[in-house]
């Protein structure tokens, strides 16, 4: 959901605020159409806490890339577009 401006937002807070029985804000107190915009993905990339972090995608890849790779690591950093160093960086922290 896009607001078109901090008024409405603040407009729609201000609402829950004043529904909300304990001090705290829950869906029940929000618009149906905030509420239905919450539940479909963000620019078609699913909820954030549905995926792997990060790191973990970048580690997966790493391995990945070293399995399939059959020249030298400073064939493979370059193919990876990244220094020699930071490949032996990340190589080590999957080590660990």
């Amino acid at each position: 959901m896009t607001f078109r401006n901090v008024r409405e937002l603040r407009n729609i807070v201000e609402r829950a605020s004043l529904l909300a029985e304990n001090g705290s804000i829950e869906a029940r107190h929000l618009p149906d159409s905030v509420r239905r915009a919450s539940d479909a993905p963000a620019h078609g990339l699913g909820r954030v806490r549905d995926r792997k972090p990060l790191q973990d995608a970048e580690s997966a890849a790493l391995r990945e890339a070293v399995r399939v790779h059959g020249g030298s690591r400073r064939e493979l950093a370059a193919a990876l577009g990244m220094s020699e160093r930071t490949l032996y960086r990340k190589l080590r922290a999957l080590e660990a």
